[in-house]
């Protein structure tokens, strides 16, 4: 019996993940929109997610924040949020919902990294 592979997708970006605190604005008449740092952000990173494939499903994220260029007292779980909505977006994955487990740390990366895989059941 062969075993079953599952596609494990690596994004490396040098573009520093916006603080969820700055993704979005109150606007009079429009409510809750994304800020044009955020847009800014999301468009520059998006080029790094072009070709990496995709997966159905639940899935696991590992994502790697770079300390040297977070601030001191940042809040790393500020972080994800930005990233994971980037990966829905270039359909790298289907919906945020869908994520099933989350690891993030600090590291050595230029912006950030991130491992996506398939969520199996644990046994």
């Amino acid at each position: 019996m062969t075993p079953t592979v599952h596609p494990v997708i690596t994004i490396t970006s040098e573009h520093f993940p916006i603080s969820v605190n700055a993704l979005f604005a109150n606007v009079a008449g429009r409510g809750r929109v994304r800020t044009k740092r955020y847009n800014e952000w999301a468009q520059a990173a998006g080029w790094d997610c072009l070709g990496k494939g995709s997966i159905t499903g639940p899935f696991q994220a590992s994502i790697i924040i770079s300390r040297k260029r977070a601030r001191a007292n940042a809040d790393l779980d500020n972080f994800p949020k930005g990233i994971i909505d980037l990966m829905v977006k270039h359909g790298i994955v289907e919906d945020d919902h869908l994520l099933q487990r989350l690891t993030i740390e600090y590291g050595d990366c230029t912006g950030f990294c991130i491992e996506l895989r398939p969520y199996l059941m644990p046994l």
